[in-house]
């Protein structure tokens, strides 16, 4: 049964990208991006962190970054030292049943309520800016004026072939480009404030 770390492996070798080069793009440091690959999840910081590198590096490699979390939850959990474990590891039970206090229950579940908080703002900080490229399409053929039509996060900054596009306040763009007659290759990105980027390709042919 192949793990997410498996998926991304492949995912990366198909690119032809090395670690170092995933590593530049997400920020990810090079030893989480093998610890990720190779299932090695105990040389992460916590669950939390796993949870975030994997969405970060799937959405980098075009992969559901939902998916890569489910596979990691269904191998993996947390013990209560905070340890990434495999599931099925059981921790010895202490027979002797203890008094767990009002106060101490208070304060897991303030714990849990921080964790949570925490994880969210991971998230957001390590999430790569949406965007959506309605058209051109790839393999379709154009007139010498190409239009660029899409949507992307509204605080992101977006650049056709590196020309910077301006966004309406829904996220909406538009730009007209002309381009000599051929195959081309345009890419557009996608910036957010925190510097990381989500590239969209696009192949298409324009009529001489």
């Amino acid at each position: 049964m192949k793990t997410a770390g498996d998926l991304l492996k492949e995912k990366r070798l198909l690119k032809e990208l090395s670690l170092e080069d995933v590593s530049k793009k997400t920020k990810i440091k090079v030893e989480f991006l093998e610890a990720i690959e190779n299932s090695d999840y105990a040389r992460l910081p916590s669950s939390t962190f796993a949870k975030g590198f994997l969405r970060n590096y799937a959405t980098f490699l075009y992969l559901n970054p939902d998916t890569m979390v489910a596979m990691f939850r269904r191998d993996f959990t947390q013990n209560s030292k905070g340890e990434i474990i495999p599931r099925g590891l059981v921790e010895p039970v202490n027979s002797k049943p203890r008094f767990i206090s009002v106060s101490l229950i208070l304060t897991s579940i303030a714990v849990v309520a921080f964790v949570g908080f925490l994880g969210i703002q991971l998230i957001s900080w390590w999430s790569l800016p949406k965007i959506k490229l309605i058209q051109p399409q790839n393999n379709d053929t154009y007139g010498e004026k190409v239009t660029f039509k899409g949507t992307a996060d509204s605080d992101a900054t977006v650049k056709v072939n590196g020309q910077l596009v301006i966004l309406d306040q829904n996220g909406q763009f538009t730009l007209d480009l002309v381009f000599p007659g051929g195959t081309h290759s345009v890419l557009v990105e996608a910036t957010n404030r925190q510097g990381k980027s989500t590239l969209v390709e696009r192949t298409f042919t324009v009529s001489k």
